[in-house]
């Protein structure tokens, strides 16, 4: 059963520079708030986790493939200059 279910979720393995969009929980946002958080990968660390930065600043938590979905765009300019700010994922969406 643990198989199945292994064979079944696809990970990505993403580079660094790579777009991603995280979900937030709804416990993180208000209702206005978007659900997605448009982010860029900084670094990978040895345990295959990923410490992303957003326009506001970096995540202060590292994140896996599978929290991650690819943004498929080539440029995204809010994200070219990242503040190197650690922020967490609820200041984050509600700036």
């Amino acid at each position: 059963m643990t198989q199945q279910m292994i064979k079944k979720r696809k990970l990505v393995d993403f580079k660094v520079g790579d777009f991603v969009r995280i979900n937030i929980l709804k416990i993180d946002r208000f209702s206005i708030d978007h659900p997605t958080l448009p982010c860029k990968i900084l670094e990978k660390t040895r345990e295959n986790r990923y410490k992303l930065g957003c326009k506001f600043g970096v995540i202060s938590i590292c994140y896996s493939s599978s929290e991650l979905e690819a943004l498929g765009a080539i440029t995204y300019p809010e994200l070219n200059k990242i503040p190197s700010d650690k922020i967490s994922i609820r200041e984050a969406v509600r700036l």
